[in-house]
């Protein structure tokens, strides 16, 4: 695992003029908007896109029957990919959330509780969309992956409507609901979401192992 890991962030390095870029930007787009919260998803989930990015140069001019005759199996292959994905995801958010907290005391602003608490709530995101982009792209490709992502995000937004509708409709009382997350406090809350979130990678991983088990090169 840990050649691929270093073949990875070597890919990534090609790229770091890239990342520079993305950071200058987010920092302008944070400073302009007075939400420095923005920088911390953006950086956070830009960065980690470049997990299914390594995947389609894996697979690029037919990569894979190559790359598997070296001494690793398929699911050392998929492990690596969650493994760099959460290195990346959680060192980039990380690096944004110094970097804003650091922008924040410049201009002379406290580092509230309300932007820690926006900051956490973007690593069970940030846990969840990684867990929904490696199988897509393992089980599609890189050029199919990227409709059928959109496919994907597209049926949870229509799924998160049709609950709307149906709570609307059927007037179901969600105050309890709210009430009971509220007493739970932000530490316990941030912690279940962030449970809710390695489960939800746990399953996408055996998912993505039942795919790369099948695929046949």
């Amino acid at each position: 695992m840990k050649g691929l890991l270093i073949k990875d962030f070597k890919l990534m390095l090609m790229q770091k003029n890239f990342f520079i870029i993305i950071i200058v930007v987010a920092c302008l787009i944070s400073i302009s908007s007075q939400d420095p919260t923005f920088m911390i998803g953006f950086i956070t989930f830009i960065l980690s896109l470049f997990t299914v990015s390594t995947i389609s140069y894996d697979e690029f001019d037919n990569g894979y029957p190559f790359l598997l005759t070296l001494p690793f199996s398929r699911k050392t292959y998929v492990l690596e990919k969650y493994v760099y994905g959460l290195i990346l995801g959680t060192g980039a958010w990380i690096v944004s959330v110094m970097i804003c907290s650091l922008m924040l005391i410049v201009q002379g602003k406290p580092v509230t509780s309300d932007m820690l608490i926006g900051a956490f709530v973007i690593l069970p995101m940030f846990l969840v969309i990684e867990s929904l982009m490696i199988p897509v792209h393992l089980r599609f490709g890189g050029e199919k992956g990227r409709y059928a992502l959109i496919a994907c995000v597209g049926v949870l937004v229509v799924i998160g409507f049709v609950v709307m509708k149906i709570v609307e409709i059927f007037h179901i009382d969600v105050l309890p609901l709210i009430l009971a997350i509220d007493a739970l406090g932000p530490v316990i809350f941030m912690m279940i979401l962030l449970m809710i979130g390695f489960l939800v990678m746990l399953v996408s991983l055996k998912v993505s192992l039942s795919i790369m088990n099948k695929k046949e090169f």
